[in-house]
């Protein structure tokens, strides 16, 4: 399943899953996934949303770059109705409306639900299997039996703070499958920011000699999540935003964040927890929906670094 597997691919280097909410459960059937509405938990456009239109990426075994079409006001991939793979218990499937109707949005089947093979002459039903999960589907099925609203929206949200993916160890057959222990996801733990109480850990490797200090100029990709009821509150790749620009270590930002920075390098992503006391603590942030003395979870991916007196890195 190249072509799926290659959009999913691109999609989450992109960092867009990062900091949405699953939008749909159903115990005993399946979890869904990837709609950029349900970063708002209570958006009633969840489930309607994909990719931006006309937007493009490249096909990882034969090099073609594919265009995503307008449909619905999202952009939708072709569909790939080839490898034969059934809609198992922990595997992943496009969601769609009809055909040519997929774009990011996929469930995880937690039960057999062969009735949405897309070679079954018995239903209408067509989703693609294009990968499976060898590890945590215990975890999946516990996440279908949360409670719900009527429309199967979790009462409490649950979001995926962020996705992390490297090219697989050798894998160049992308016609079955992806199965995600192919790919490398970063393995890391939390640690003490020195002198705080916020919490780091590093879900990509950054590059270069050059590295956030007090009074260098840091540019960042930015999503905000508040911890106790998992409402996202900023995302810079949300239609309008930008990237955010900041001087390090002077106070500019919250101290969670400023302290929790400091050492990344360009194109590094860090994931920080920052408890209230140094976050926005007993005021809150009203305009962005942040309550008192609330923990907050950002993702930051590390643009572009600009030293005291320098040039831009």
């Amino acid at each position: 399943m190249p072509i799926t597997a290659s959009n999913f691919m691109a999609l989450a280097r992109e960092g867009f899953y990062d900091g949405i909410c699953f939008h749909r459960v159903i115990p005993e059937f399946m979890i869904q996934f990837g709609c950029p509405h349900a970063r708002d938990p209570g958006s009633k456009r969840a489930g309607t949303g994909g990719p931006k239109e006309s937007t493009s990426f490249k096909n990882l075994v034969t090099g073609e770059e594919i265009m995503r079409t307008s449909k619905g006001g999202k952009g939708c991939i072709p569909d790939e109705l080839t490898a034969k793979i059934s809609n198992e218990p922990g595997t992943l499937s496009m969601a769609n409306s009809g055909p040519q109707s997929s774009g990011s949005q996929f469930f995880i089947n937690v039960d057999h639900n062969t009735d949405l093979d897309w070679w079954d002459d018995e239903t209408d039903s067509q989703h693609p299997v294009f990968g499976k999960v060898v590890a945590g589907l215990d975890v999946l099925v516990k996440i279908s039996e949360v409670k719900t609203t009527e429309d199967e929206v979790p009462l409490e949200p649950i979001t995926m703070t962020s996705v992390t993916m490297s090219e697989g160890k050798g894998r160049k057959d992308l016609s079955g499958p992806l199965i995600l222990e192919d790919i490398n996801l970063e393995e890391a733990t939390w640690e003490t920011v020195v002198g705080h109480t916020t919490q780091r850990r590093m879900r990509k490797q950054g590059a270069g000699a050059v590295t956030v200090k007090p009074g260098c100029t840091v540019v960042v990709h930015a999503t905000g999540v508040i911890k106790e009821s998992g409402k996202q509150f900023w995302c810079t790749k949300d239609e309008g935003e930008e990237p955010f620009e900041y001087e390090a270590g002077i106070g500019e930002v919250i101290t969670g964040w400023d302290q929790g920075c400091l050492g990344m390098r360009k194109g590094e992503v860090r994931e920080l927890e920052i408890p209230g006391e140094e976050g926005y603590a007993v005021e809150g942030f009203p305009d962005w929906g942040i309550g008192p003395s609330a923990t907050l979870m950002f993702t930051l991916e590390c643009l572009s670094i600009q030293p005291a007196g320098a040039g831009g890195s």
